[in-house]
């Protein structure tokens, strides 16, 4: 992710240490507020523990509309560097796949600062992402299900449009309250 000051967002308390210099944080140079970050646990879980230590040490916006903002800029730079082919291309049988190399590399450091923009996100609004993303896999486990069902069990046959259409039916269907039992 690009640094949030340099891009000139409202950021309370965040200076620009020299790297190297104490106040960076570095390893070699003393103490950081990342010490300690937990690594034998998932990447949406560490995550969320950076993004809360980060802001504790006072790298943060005034609000959460920055971070959603950095959401935005980092899904911008990832469609910069989506090769053509790839976001037209039809899938078939599996994704689409960039080959190795500068190209791939960078598809995967911009996706990656996606992930990460948004687990920030989540963190700005007290939110916890890994939650929140086993969370959006059962609604899509329960949604894919419903769909599978819709059309018979198997896709081959199905077009695109009726397979969105079937979807869309699915996602009606678990959002209804009166089958969640909500009332709003």
């Amino acid at each position: 992710m690009t640094d949030p000051e340099a891009d000139g967002a409202d950021l309370e308390g965040a200076g620009s240490p020299e790297a190297g210099s104490p106040e960076a944080g570095t390893s070699e140079a003393g103490p950081s507020a990342l010490d300690g970050c937990p690594t034998d646990v998932s990447a949406l879980k560490r995550a969320a523990w950076t993004c809360q230590h980060a802001v504790g040490a006072g790298f943060h916006w005034k609000e959460a509309r920055g971070a959603l903002d950095k959401l935005e800029e980092e899904v911008e730079e990832l469609k910069e560097v989506l090769p053509t082919e790839i976001l037209k291309g039809a899938m078939t049988g599996g994704p689409n796949s960039v080959p190795a190399g500068p190209e791939k590399d960078r598809i995967e450091h911009e996706l990656g600062d996606v992930l990460m923009a948004a687990a920030f996100l989540g963190g700005y609004l007290g939110l916890d992402p890994e939650a929140l993303c086993h969370r959006a896999l059962e609604r899509f486990d329960a949604r894919f299900r419903i769909m599978e069902t819709d059309l018979g069990g198997s896709f081959s046959s199905a077009t695109m449009d009726e397979m969105l259409v079937a979807w869309t039916r699915a996602k009606k269907l678990l959002d209804d309250p009166a089958r969640t039992g909500d009332s709003a």
